[in-house]
């Protein structure tokens, strides 16, 4: 899908998957996955053209598998607060 865009003169900005590890969909499997993917995205291979980091914008220092409690209203998934901090994680420079 990169390739594909790049060769129709889009570029490519990725989002790494927010942690979830309160919610009730969180697996050790899900965690390694969605690692898994995050790492993919960040890596030269993705051939991204720059990455708009959310995850660490709501990530809980202490615990990265989490969403800051202060932003997810106990359901560990949706950063309900915590779009502020998303909106300032992005890079505007990216769309000059």
């Amino acid at each position: 899908m990169v390739k594909l865009c790049h060769d129709n003169g889009i570029k490519v900005y990725g989002a790494p998957i927010l942690p979830f590890g309160t919610s009730d969909y969180y697996s050790e499997g899900s965690e390694q996955v969605r690692t898994m993917i995050n790492d993919w995205m960040r890596s030269a291979d993705s051939q991204m053209d720059g990455i708009i980091d959310f995850e660490s914008a709501v990530a809980d220092p202490e615990n990265p598998k989490n969403v800051l409690e202060d932003y997810t209203h106990d359901d560990g998934l949706h950063p309900y607060d915590g779009y502020e901090a998303m909106a300032n994680a992005i890079d505007l420079k990216l769309f000059e």
